[in-house]
């Protein structure tokens, strides 16, 4: 599928939000309702282009816009599942699509989509996240980076197939409906296709894209604590603190960082000046040393050292670990922010 005509593609920032286990009060007030915590994912929209939605579980045995079936299929049981405003918000998500050219990416305003609907906007939200639920689209939000980074109305990624209910959504159709879903099945389905059941649901397509391309976006409070802890000095224990386990006996402090130093030929007020606040740690599975200055200025100047000081500062390095392939540098906060997103 091709992208909608005129796209601005390198004016936003496309991610993919994920729930996770604990929830967060909106305001201050006693009993304040709690709302879901979320982690955010940057995803490269050529992937989402690609993204074949038709793919994820199993689709009944006809393409959308194609056959009268498709329609019965919604109308009998997709209706039961979800409900009928849900299969009219798809009909209308699929309005703002370019059919006849291939499209199956829009991104309507979410108010005007809403008011098409008849809906309010926290209804319409709902009734998207039940169709992203049951495999009819994914939402990809957007910040435009046009306009400091605001969040935008999102992009929707359109299924063209219909998927087949799963085994537990068969089960709550009545006996009736179940008994001419198997008639459904008898008539329009192969004989490969009579005992598939769809096994996969929204959540296994955004975890997908999350294991694939998924680049975690660091919110802003959490951005807010990692300058807390440079301006109160802190980046070095709580490096050490979040470490994964392999790495957590190879980290060095400045403080003996700067001894090492100066055991292999560097003068004290050299240390003092240009090693004071750099750390080091070893990832032992990639023979890979981290080094890490407090700022940028100081990053710059190890990574351009030369001569008679790069030489002292590698047989420092090796006189601490073995096997080293590989030296990477980065500032205390590029280097928080890389174990944040770990997490």
């Amino acid at each position: 599928m091709a992208r909608p005509d005129g796209y601005d593609v390198e004016g936003y920032i496309h991610f993919i939000e994920k729930r996770v286990d604990e929830n967060y009060p909106i305001d201050e007030k006693d009993g304040a309702r709690k709302m879901p915590n979320k982690e955010a994912y940057e995803v490269p929209f050529s992937y989402l282009e690609n993204l074949n939605l038709n793919k994820v579980g199993n689709e009944i045995p006809s393409r959308i816009h194609s056959m009268w079936n498709v329609d019965r299929y919604m109308a009998y049981y997709w209706k039961q599942i979800m409900d009928a405003d849900c299969i009219f918000v798809w009909q209308h998500l699929w309005e703002y699509c370019d059919k006849d050219s291939a499209i199956d990416i829009c991104y309507p305003k979410m108010t005007e989509l809403a008011q098409r609907c008849g809906l309010s906007k926290g209804t319409l939200i709902s009734k998207i996240k039940k169709l992203e639920e049951n495999n009819f689209l994914i939402q990809v939000h957007r910040l435009n980076k046009r306009n400091g980074n605001r969040e935008d109305s999102p992009v929707f990624k359109l299924r063209t197939t219909i998927p087949l209910l799963s085994q537990e959504q068969y089960k709550q159709l009545k006996p009736f409906m179940q008994k001419k879903h198997d008639e459904f099945m008898k008539k329009f389905a192969s004989d490969s296709q009579m005992d598939r059941f769809n096994h996969h649901n929204g959540e296994d397509t955004i975890n997908s894209l999350i294991e694939t391309v998924g680049d975690k976006i660091i919110s802003k409070k959490d951005r807010r604590e990692i300058d807390i802890l440079l301006e109160n000095q802190k980046e070095e224990n709580y490096i050490l603190t979040n470490l994964p386990d392999n790495m957590q006996d190879t980290l060095i402090s400045s403080d003996e960082f700067k001894d090492r130093l100066i055991e292999h030929g560097c003068t004290k007020p050299t240390a003092d000046v240009f090693f004071t606040d750099v750390i080091s740690v070893y990832n032992k599975e990639m023979h890979t040393v981290h080094i890490i200055a407090r700022d940028d200025s100081k990053k710059e100047f190890l990574e351009n050292l030369d001569g008679s000081m790069k030489d002292i500062l590698f047989k420092t390095l090796d006189g601490i670990y073995e096997s080293i392939g590989d030296v990477k540098y980065f500032t205390a906060k590029q280097y928080i922010v890389s174990i944040l997103k770990s997490k």
